[in-house]
Formats: C-alpha cells, sequence, structure tokens
C-alpha cells in the first residue's frame, strides 16, 4: 500500500518547506471485463463525491457511461436485441 510522501520544496524567497502530497489514484474498471473506463479522469473516491468535479467529467454519455466499458455496453446491447 502506497503511503503519503513528504516533499522538500523551494518556494519564492528560497525558503525550503515540507509539502506531503496524496496517494495515486487508480483508473475507474469495468466490472464486467476489468478494462480501464475511456473518459473519466483518475482521482480518489472520495473527490468524485466531493464535487470536485463538474457533472459531465464525472460520467460519460452514453447508456451505462462510467459504469462499464464501451465493449461491454455493445456486448450488453447485442445479448439483449437478439
Amino acid at each position: 500500500m502506497a503511503c503519503w510522501v513528504n516533499l522538500l520544496i523551494e518556494i519564492s524567497g528560497g525558503k525550503l518547506v515540507y509539502q506531503s502530497t496524496k496517494k495515486r489514484a487508480s483508473r475507474l474498471k469495468c466490472p464486467v471485463t476489468g478494462k480501464r473506463i475511456q473518459g473519466i479522469p483518475h482521482l480518489r473516491l472520495a473527490e468524485y463525491k466531493r464535487s470536485r468535479l463538474p457533472r459531465n467529467r464525472r460520467s460519460i454519455n452514453r447508456a451505462y457511461g462510467g459504469v462499464f466499458a464501451g465493449i461491454a455496453v455493445r456486448e450488453r446491447k447485442y445479448f439483449i436485441a437478439s
């Protein structure tokens, strides 16, 4: 499990300060195929919920947008239609 890291940063005036970084976020993955969902940025789950992103950046404009990958949606439509 990755942890937060303290970096020594030089700010204006030559002063050195510690700046803590947050853990890196992994991509959202499709529960059906396991592939990453394109069009949604890497963020921690709390940052999605905290409305840091505008509403139109949180999901994708298609059926099951932001939940399933495009391949899974196409397979599901084909399965339902036939």
